[in-house]
């Protein structure tokens, strides 16, 4: 998969943690390490219109995670991808897709138990049925 990225002040590449839910659906996207560890957010909007938007800007690295969630009345789809390349000329990401559950699975079963139990991608799930949400889910605090 091939995704665009922010380009920060100091010329970095970053993505944005983001969504939130809706009435009967929601998505949501958040980005982690590659041992599913929180990363540190360089911007989080506190003004404007923050609901189901933006939350917080997250600089990336090849080898980062991007999980994206979607559901329609609870009714989820997971798809989990890793960063394997940063293309600063054309700023774009070049994914690869490391599972996603559907329909009440995941495709790859080797990773059923590591995946399920993530608390990264629980957040994302948890982002994406957040009514209106506001605010960052999974982030490192400095606190």
């Amino acid at each position: 998969m091939i995704m665009n990225y922010e380009k920060t002040r100091k010329g970095l590449p970053a993505l944005w943690e983001s969504g939130g839910s809706m009435t009967n659906s929601g998505k949501s996207q958040i980005i982690c390490g590659s041992n599913d560890e929180r990363l540190k957010a360089i911007y989080i909007p506190r003004g404007g219109e923050l609901s189901c938007g933006k939350h917080a800007l997250i600089p990336i690295k090849i080898g980062d995670k991007v999980i994206i969630v979607s559901h329609q009345r609870k009714d989820f789809t997971i798809k989990i991808y890793q960063i394997k390349s940063i293309e600063k000329y054309e700023e774009r990401l070049v994914m690869e897709a490391i599972n996603t559950w559907q329909e009440g699975e995941w495709e790859n079963d080797d990773d059923n138990s590591t995946l399920a139990n993530s608390f990264s991608v629980q957040a994302t799930m948890d982002k994406a049925t957040c009514y209106h949400c506001r605010e960052p889910h999974y982030i490192l605090n400095d606190k």
